[in-house]
């Protein structure tokens, strides 16, 4: 499949050379004035209707528009359609603060590889090494003031979700004890109390301590919901994201458990990692300083 998908690929950039050089000198200039590179990323939800295509990608929890009054609309649907067909990233665009894409580019050989790179398990899954429940709430709530006062932005909720469970996965296994993530897709929106986010998915960390009865809690950790007390159970985190307030709209399309060593995941159950936290420093920084929900 993949080399079918190099095959068009290379096809329809010799077929489009002239047109692809004129619109990259363009972009080059647009880009620095009127858009955001949202990244080298592929959509795993294309929703197509009479008012243009809503589409999710992998690399963002955020829901993303394609506007049919673009003129390369039916072109970007087809290269979209692609990515997404033969799960291989395109370098896309947004119009400057919004969800709105712009444009979508062909990315390079290079682009691709560190993307499948990305999908190869670490040779030794550090989980192993670390213990799966956390010995007490009082333990627990030790490791949760530390994430506390990390300096994780938990006060941009509109997208970065990812990041932020993996950063807090680091330290949980700094202080020697592993979570795992808990994914949730479909059409949601949440709030933090002051504005309301829209996501096509959101992931926070999921991990077990014991009671002092000897039994077992799972709960997820998530202070970007939940500032005061991170703290929630399943059953309140899921509904938290569904909140009919912000949205009459929300649908829950899939929750699934992945490892904690994951940093995205498709619906597919296709994984990528980010064993050396590269991606999620990058992501930190890229979002340190933003606040509310878009």
């Amino acid at each position: 499949m993949v080399v079918l998908f190099l095959s068009f690929f290379s096809c329809n950039k010799e077929e489009n050379e002239y047109a692809e050089e004129d619109i990259d000198v363009y972009s080059e200039q647009l880009a620095f004035d009127d858009l955001d590179f949202l990244g080298s990323v592929v959509p795993f939800v294309i929703s197509e209707g009479e008012d243009g295509a809503h589409i999710g990608f992998i690399q963002s929890a955020r829901s993303f528009y394609l506007d049919p009054g673009l003129e390369e609309y039916t072109r970007y649907m087809e290269m979209l359609k692609n990515a997404k067909e033969y799960d291989i990233p395109f370098n896309v665009y947004v119009f400057k603060e919004t969800n709105d894409i712009a444009q979508v580019k062909y990315t390079s050989l290079e682009e691709i590889d560190a993307y499948n790179a990305s999908k190869i398990p670490p040779l030794e899954l550090k989980s192993a090494t670390y213990e799966s429940i956390v010995p007490s709430e009082a333990v627990l709530q030790t490791i949760i003031n530390h994430i506390k006062n990390s300096g994780i932005n938990f006060s941009y909720i509109g997208d970065g979700c990812y990041y932020r469970a993996h950063a807090m996965r680091r330290i949980f296994n700094e202080y020697g004890y592993e979570c795992k993530k808990f994914f949730m897709y479909g059409t949601l929106a949440a709030s933090n109390g002051s504005c309301c986010a829209h996501w096509v998915y959101h992931v926070a960390p999921y991990v077990s301590y014991r009671r002092s009865n000897g039994g077992t809690n799972p709960v997820i950790i998530d202070p970007s919901l939940f500032p005061d007390n991170p703290i929630s159970t399943e059953n309140t985190w899921l509904a938290a994201c569904r909140n009919t307030t912000c949205s009459k709209n929300v649908v829950t399309t899939l929750v699934q458990v992945t490892p904690g060593e994951v940093y995205y995941a498709s619906p597919d159950g296709s994984y990528q990692y980010d064993p050396d936290y590269i991606k999620t420093d990058a992501t930190w920084a890229m979002y340190a300083g933003r606040s509310g929900c878009n």
